[in-house]
C-alpha cells in the first residue's frame, strides 16, 4: 500500500521532470542545428508536401534555398535563436528547481490517511507505526520454515524496511531519488510475493471437534477440515504432542488407555497457523484376562466394560473358529457345501476373507451330475438332510456352489455385552452374506423358538428390487430378531430395520456393523447410527411379535417356564459368519432382478438345477469388478466384543 501511494506521487513528478527534459533537449538540438552551416529542412519547421502543394517547391528547391540562407545575415532567423536561447536557459532553471523538488511531505499526508483506512487502531495509529507493524508480520511470517526462501524473505523485508526508514527520515529527498527508492522496493516486493503471501488467504478450520467416549479397544476417528490459500499443512496433537502431520483424519484403532486425553489439529500455511478446539478422548473399560482351557476360552474382568474378544485375523485362531462342513439342504435350500478349503476362507493382510466358489472349480463339470459328495473325509459337522454324502443327478444336481460357515460355539460365547464387526459385504448376483448369533442349546425349541439375532444381513445383487420397487440388493443390509413359536410363525417383521446407502454400496467399503444386548433391550448399529431398538415389556417378546393374536398358540418364554421378559434373548448365543448363495426366503419369487428374471422358484423341487442352468447370465457379475472375484468375498477386518457389566 504505502509503496503503491509513494510510486504514484513520485511517478507523476518524475512524468513531469522527464518531460522537461525532453524538452531542453530538444531546444539544445534546434539550436545546435541553426547555428550550424548545413542547415536541414526539418530543423525550420518545414513540411516537404505541403511546400510540394501550396508553393509547387521540390526538396530540391527547397535544399536549394537553405544553402544560402546565413543566420547571421538574416535578421528573422537571428530573432528566432535569441528566442530559443531564451526558452532552453528557462527551461534550464525550470528543469533545476524541479529536479530539487521533494514530494515525501505529501506522500506521508496521504499515507496517514491510508493507515487509517487499512488498519485498525488496535493494531497501529499514524503511517510510522503502521509501517513497523507491517515489517514486524512480514518478520513473523518469514520465520515459519515452511514458506519458500523463509530465509533470504527475511534479509530482503529487512532491505525494505531499510529503503522505507530511509525515506522518511529524509524529508528533503529529491524526485529523482524518491522515484529510484519506489522502484526497489516495489521489486523487492515482487521477490517477496514469490511466496504468495501477498494473495493468500489465512486458513479456517470449518469442523468442530467433539468429546467422545469409546470402549477399550474400539477405534475414534477425528476429521479435520479446513480451507486456505496456498495449500494447507494439517497437525495433529494428541496432549499437545504431534501425532501426525499432512493428514485431513485421525484414526486410533485398537484404542487403549494411553490414548485417552486431548485432541486437537492445526492448519497452517505461509499466512497462519491456525489451531482447532480441544476434543478429549475418554476411554472406558480393560481387556479381559483370557485363558484357554482343553475344552473352552475363559475370560476373567476386572472391571467394566470388559473386552473379551478382540479378533484382528492376524491368522484364524482356530481356538476360537470353527468351519462348519456339510451339504445339509435345509439351510434355506440354498446352492452352496460349506468346506475348510483355503480358496473359501483364508486370511490375508489382517482380514477374513469369506468367497464362494464354483464347485466346478476343483470337479468336473460331468460331478455335478454324476458324481458323489462325500464330506466325511473332511470331518463332516452336519450329517442331518444328507448334509455329509451327496450323489448328484440331472435333475438335482449336486450343490454347484462351495463356501464357508464360521462359527465359535466352541470357542467363544456370550450372554449379553456389545458385538461389534467392521466388515466389506460381498458383490455378485444371489450371493447372500450374514454374521449372527445363534444359541449355543435350544433352550426354547427348535428354530427360531430359541432365537436369532442378525447382526447384518446383505443381498449381493445390483439392481434387486421389491415389488414397491425398493432396491434390495447390495446397497441396503437388514438387521432383525428371529423368534416364535414355530417355523410358521416367525416374529421377524416386528423386530427388523433396514439400511439404505444412495451414493455407495456396502461392497465398497468397510462398515460397522453392531449390536448391544443386556437385560432390558437390544439395539442395532450401523456406523455408529441406531437403526432399531428392541425393547419388550413385561410379557416379552410374545406380545412384540403379536402371537397372543393367533388362537392355539402357546407361550413357549413364559416366566413360570423359566423365561424372563428377553426370552429367548436370554441365554448363551455364538457368532456364525457366513457366505451362501440362493435360498428361501432371501430371494423372493415376487421380486424384481433386472436384467434377467430370478433363475428359480423358491418351492420348486428343481430349484438347484435352474439355477445352475442360467450361470451364463449370473456367474459374470461375480467377476466383471474391480477387485477381480475377491469383490465376491465378505472381508471383515475385525470382530470385537465387550461384557458391559457383571
Amino acid at each position: 500500500m504505502a509503496t503503491n501511494e509513494l510510486l504514484e506521487i513520485a511517478n507523476d513528478s518524475v512524468s513531469s521532470l522527464n518531460d522537461l527534459n525532453d524538452s531542453r533537449k530538444f531546444l539544445v538540438d534546434i539550436d545546435s542545428e541553426i547555428t550550424a552551416e548545413n542547415h536541414k529542412i526539418e530543423i525550420f519547421g518545414i513540411n516537404e508536401t505541403y511546400a510540394l502543394k501550396d508553393y509547387n517547391l521540390t526538396a530540391e528547391d527547397l535544399e536549394k534555398i537553405l544553402k544560402n540562407i546565413s543566420v547571421s545575415n538574416d535578421p528573422f532567423l537571428k530573432e528566432l535563436v535569441n528566442v530559443m536561447k531564451f526558452a532552453k536557459d528557462l527551461l534550464q532553471e525550470t528543469l533545476k528547481e524541479a529536479a530539487s523538488l521533494s514530494v515525501l511531505e505529501y506522500w506521508q499526508i496521504g499515507m496517514k490517511n491510508l493507515s487509517q483506512e487499512y488498519f485498525f487502531e488496535s493494531e497501529c495509529i499514524g503511517f510510522r507505526d503502521c509501517l513497523n507493524y507491517s515489517v514486524a508480520v512480514l518478520n513473523d511470517l518469514f520465520s515459519d520454515t515452511i514458506i519458500t526462501n523463509s530465509y533470504i524473505n527475511r534479509e530482503i523485508t529487512l532491505e525494505v524496511d531499510n529503503i522505507f526508514q530511509h525515506l522518511l527520515s529524509n524529508v528533503s529527498i529529491t524526485v529523482t531519488d524518491a522515484y529510484q527508492s519506489s522502484i526497489d522496493i516495489l521489486i523487492k516486493l515482487q521477490n517477496l510475493n514469490a511466496s504468495n503471501v501477498f494473495c493468500a488467504n489465512p486458513p479456517n478450520i470449518t469442523t468442530k471437534l467433539e468429546d467422545t467416549t469409546v470402549l477399550y479397544g474400539s477405534e475414534v476417528r477425528f476429521n479435520c477440515k479446513a480451507i486456505g490459500d496456498p495449500e494447507l499443512m494439517i497437525y495433529w496433537y494428541h496432549n499437545q504432542s504431534l501425532i501426525g502431520q499432512n493428514i485431513s483424519e485421525v484414526s486410533l484403532v485398537n484404542v487403549t488407555k494411553k490414548n485417552e486425553g486431548t485432541y486437537r489439529c492445526e492448519a497452517g500455511n505461509v499466512v497462519a497457523n491456525v489451531s482447532s478446539n480441544e476434543a478429549f478422548v475418554q476411554i472406558n473399560g480393560v481387556p479381559a484376562d483370557i485363558e484357554f482351557t482343553r475344552y473352552n476360552r475363559i475370560y476373567r474382568c476386572k472391571s467394566y466394560p470388559c473386552l473379551v474378544l478382540n479378533e484382528e485375523f492376524g491368522t484364524l485362531d482356530k481356538r476360537i473358529w470353527e468351519h462348519e462342513i456339510t451339504a445339509r439342504y435345509d439351510y434355506n435350500s440354498e446352492f452352496q457345501y460349506y468346506n475348510s478349503d483355503r480358496s473359501n476362507s483364508y486370511v490375508k493382510q489382517g482380514k477374513l476373507y469369506i468367497k464362494p466358489t464354483l464347485t466346478t472349480d476343483k470337479y468336473a463339470e460331468e460331478f455335478l451330475t454324476t458324481g458323489v459328495l462325500d464330506l466325511w473325509d473332511e470331518g463332516c459337522t452336519t450329517n442331518a438332510y444328507y448334509g455329509c454324502r451327496r450323489k448328484g443327478s440331472a435333475s438335482h444336481p449336486i450343490n454347484p456352489i462351495r463356501s464357508a460357515r464360521l462359527k465359535s460355539k466352541n470357542g467363544f460365547t456370550m450372554k449379553y455385552g456389545r458385538v461389534e464387526v467392521e466388515a466389506k459385504m460381498p458383490k455378485g448376483d444371489w450371493i447372500f452374506a450374514g454374521i449372527k448369533l445363534l444359541p449355543v442349546s435350544n433352550t426354547y425349541g427348535d428354530w427360531p423358538t430359541s432365537g436369532e439375532i442378525d447382526i447384518v444381513e446383505t443381498r449381493g445383487n445390483t439392481n434387486y428390487t421389491d415389488k414397491r420397487g425398493k432396491n434390495r440388493g447390495i446397497n441396503s443390509m437388514s438387521s432383525s430378531l428371529h423368534y416364535g413359536p414355530s417355523k410358521q410363525y416367525d416374529g421377524d417383521a416386528k423386530a427388523r430395520a433396514d439400511k439404505f446407502l444412495t451414493s455407495e454400496t456396502f461392497a465398497d467399503r468397510f462398515h460397522k456393523f453392531a449390536v448391544e444386548w443386556n437385560e432390558q433391550d437390544i439395539r442395532f448399529e450401523v456406523d455408529g447410527e441406531e437403526i432399531l431398538k428392541v425393547h419388550p415389556s413385561e410379557r416379552g417378546f410374545w406380545r412384540i411379535g403379536e402371537f397372543n393374536k393367533t388362537y392355539g398358540l402357546t407361550n413357549p418364554w413364559q416366566q413360570t417356564c423359566g423365561g424372563s421378559k428377553m426370552a429367548p434373548f436370554d441365554q448363551e448365543f455364538y457368532l456364525v459368519l457366513d457366505v451362501g448363495v440362493g435360498g428361501y426366503p432371501h430371494f423372493k419369487d415376487e421380486w424384481l432382478n433386472y436384467p434377467y428374471p430370478k433363475p428359480w422358484q423358491d418351492r420348486s423341487d428343481y430349484a438347484t438345477r435352474d439355477f445352475w442352468s442360467a450361470k451364463e447370465v449370473w456367474y459374470p457379475t461375480w467377476n466383471q469388478n474391480r477387485d477381480g472375484d475377491e469383490e465376491t468375498a465378505m472381508k471383515i477386518n475385525y470382530v470385537k466384543v465387550w461384557k458391559m457389566k457383571p
